[in-house]
């Protein structure tokens, strides 16, 4: 059984929107050479942009420090060398600032690798369930359109059709055969008239049944090897190999990247040599900030006082960290002593409205045992007043019995 070229259009246009519904072959290459482009561009822009820092900062190192008593070992905190000191504190300034730009265009550069990978990992694929699930029902749907209604009425035609038969075979079958078909309470050709109804129906069900069966195996078929399909598949696996390709370029670059900037650039240059002389606790660029400003003020002559401000200032921070920590602490402590001193009062509340609701049935009960107590008091009367009138009954029937027998023994 093969498909018309109207059923293999219908499944060709139907396939086509699920495939580009749900992975998007097209816009997720388009999506992916866009990252891929900017991840380059950031990898070279970034590198050229550090080699130009790194070489300025070799450069002002080479000529403009070569005699500068910090950076040779000989300055000993000599407030006469305050030039040099100064000099030497603006330098490790300039190379912390310059630390910091090229770690955060690291970050940024991951950040941005990390951004190609999300739209990997987000993208459909041929082999989802979600697909698999819509060629199913594209071939379920597609099959089930070839069953026609007007089928339905064959065996009710041929019902409504049997009942004549007799009639137009009158002429040539026996008298009692037309008797047994029409005359009755409920003439029996109506019993055969029903009897081919329902058995056609069964029958003509389970043709429609297999048939739409062979039909949607032949839908499936044609879903499997169709061009839409074919053409998806050549999509996604030469999409998974330009994926490939470049993710490895690009890890390769990465690596590079990281190892140069945190590496050579960061970890030899600028802490292994430029930051050299100043302490691991005072290279950040705030700090080195500072001590620009207290050497250039005249708040300090030499590093050790410079030192020795910063020192006094980490600690302020310290303690300031540490008591807003611990107002912090006592904040949560307070308002966990709240919401638990609610939570208290909530309960006592709730306690409160049990003790009403059940002090409300007590009184409820109580009036309704004063009712049966009335009510057994009447009954109680009431019975009273039945014995009472049981009693004058039975007198009253002891004297007309006893006048009963004062006759008879006078009869």
């Amino acid at each position: 059984m093969d498909l018309n070229q109207k059923k293999r259009d219908a499944l060709d246009a139907r396939l086509k929107s699920e495939i580009d519904g749900h992975c998007a072959l097209d816009e997720t290459r388009a999506a992916l050479e866009e990252a891929f482009q900017k991840e380059s561009d950031m990898y070279i822009g970034h590198l050229q942009a550090g080699q130009k820092a790194m070489e300025a900062l070799s450069e002002v190192y080479e000529n403009g420090l070569s005699e500068n008593a910090v950076y040779q070992g000989t300055y000993h905190n000599e407030p006469e060398k305050k030039k040099d000191a100064l000099e030497a504190i603006s330098f490790a300034n300039s190379c912390s600032q310059i630390r910091d730009v090229l770690l955060r265009s690291a970050v940024s550069f991951g950040a941005q690798g990390l951004q190609r990978m999300s739209i990997e990992a987000k993208r459909g694929k041929l082999n989802d369930e979600k697909i698999v699930k819509a060629k199913e029902e594209i071939a379920k749907n597609q099959a089930a359109k070839d069953r026609k209604n007007i089928l339905g009425l064959i065996p009710l035609l041929l019902g409504i059709f049997f009942f004549f038969v007799p009639l137009l075979l009158r002429p040539v079958i026996p008298p009692h055969v037309n008797d047994y078909f029409y005359y009755g309470s409920f003439p029996k050709v109506i019993w055969y008239c029903l009897l081919i109804f329902i058995g056609g129906e069964i029958i003509l069900s389970l043709i429609l049944h297999f048939k739409e069966t062979a039909e949607r195996k032949k839908c499936a078929e044609y879903l499997d090897g169709c061009e839409i399909w074919k053409d998806a598949v050549k999509k996604e696996e030469e999409l998974n190999a330009y994926y490939q390709e470049k993710s490895a370029a690009a890890k390769k670059d990465s690596d590079k990247y990281f190892e140069l900037i945190s590496g050579s650039m960061v970890g030899k240059l600028i802490d292994g040599i430029y930051l050299a002389p100043i302490p691991a606790e005072f290279r950040s660029s705030a700090d080195l900030t500072a001590a620009q400003q207290l050497l250039g003020s005249s708040r300090a002559e030499t590093l050790k006082d410079v030192y020795d401000i910063l020192e006094r200032r980490h600690a302020q921070d310290r303690r300031e960290q540490a008591e807003a920590q611990h107002r912090a602490n006592m904040e949560n402590i307070n308002l966990e002593k709240m919401r638990s001193q609610q939570r208290a009062e909530e309960y006592a509340k709730q306690q409160a409205d049990y003790a009403k609701q059940q002090a409300s049935y007590a009184r409820e009960q109580a009036d309704y045992a004063k009712q049966q107590a009335a009510y057994m008091k009447d009954l109680a009367r009431e019975s009273e007043k039945q014995t009472e009138y049981a009693r004058q009954q039975a007198e009253d029937a002891a004297r007309m019995q006893s006048d009963i027998d004062y006759m008879k023994r006078n009869n």
